[in-house]
Parts: structure tokens; sequence; C-alpha cells
């Protein structure tokens, strides 16, 4: 029937113009694809070039962290060199500011400082600030004495008298001045 031929006829055309769309779509699509093809060579150059600079990256990453060993190293193998008679020179130096004390010390390679008392080691921080002005410039003669072994050397003070008690300071000064006869020593304070 005539009826249904045009109801078949305008379901083909509904039909047609939805394809003439999903095909319009698609047509859309494939040019912009082509587009994204024009740059691909561009993306592949930045992308070899970007993976160039990570491997360099990586490289250099790898070479700083073998470096930072070697250094870490040859500072552990310098630190024990020198840590024994660090050591022993500080107790020394101690030795001559308190005599009527006698300190034992253990250090580590950043050079901290733990001090014997009644059979335990203790921080210097445990201790009054005269202790540990006593402690850091004993650590820091046995220190000039451990590295310029032999040669002449210059110790600059900044008022290392401040926190100490009227005894300790008189045997500081006894000992600068032993010191003094074999290297100079320039120490500034505010007292007279």
């Amino acid at each position: 029937s005539q009826e249904e031929l045009e109801r078949r006829l305008q379901q083909n055309r509904e039909a047609e113009k939805a394809i003439q769309q999903e095909t319009g779509r698609i047509e859309s699509r494939i040019r912009m694809l082509e587009e994204e093809t024009v740059r691909l060579p561009e993306l592949e150059e930045q992308d070899a070039a970007l993976t160039a600079q990570i491997e360099d990256a990586v490289r250099t990453c790898d070479r700083l962290e073998q470096t930072l060993g070697f250094l870490e190293t040859a500072k552990n193998q310098l630190l024990s060199r020198y840590l024994d008679r660090l050591k022993e020179g500080t107790e020394d130096y101690l030795s001559e500011l308190v005599p009527e004390w006698e300190p034992s010390v253990a250090m580590d390679v950043n050079l901290k400082m733990k001090v014997q008392q009644e059979g335990s080691l203790r921080d210097t921080e445990c201790f009054s600030t005269g202790w540990q002005d006593l402690f850091r410039l004993a650590q820091r003669f046995a220190l000039m004495d451990a590295l310029c072994e032999g040669e002449s050397s210059v110790a600059v003070l900044d008022d290392p008298f401040v926190n100490l008690d009227e005894e300790k300071r008189a045997r500081t000064l006894e000992l600068l001045n032993q010191i003094g006869k074999q290297r100079q020593i320039i120490y500034f304070t505010c007292r007279r």
C-alpha cells in the first residue's frame, strides 16, 4: 500500500539523516586525527629530547650519590684517623683545666662529645654552661693539635671566660699562657 511505502520512505529518510550526521561526526574526527598525525614527528622529537634529559639527570644523580658516598667514606676515614688523638688531647686539656677531675670523653665521627661521669656517658648539654665552655675549649685546642701537627697555628677566641667561675677562669688563663708559648692566641673579652 501507498501508506506503507510512505512510512518506509520516511523511515529511510530519517535513517539517511542519522547516517549523514554520523558521517559528519566521523569526518570531523578524521580531520582532527589527521591534524594530530601531522604533529606526530614533532611530538616524537620532544619525547626523544625529554628521554635524553631524563637519562642525563639519572646519570648525574647516580654520580652525585656516588660522590656523596666517597665523601662520607673519606670523612669517616679522616676523622677516625684523628679521633683517638682528638679524644686523648681533649682529656689532657681537661685534666689541665680541672686537675681534681679525671675526665673521660667519647667522641663520634661528627665530633659530638660525651663525658663520662659517675660511670655513665653524658651529653655535654647536661652540664652547666661553664663546663660546656671548658669542654669546647679543650676540644678545640685538641683539634688544633691534631690537625696542625708541627705547624704554627693561630687560635681566636671570643670571650671564652664569660661563663666560668673565678677558679676555672684562672686555670683557663694559665693554660692559655702555656699554649701561647707555642702558638699565637687572640681572645676577645669584655672583662679586665
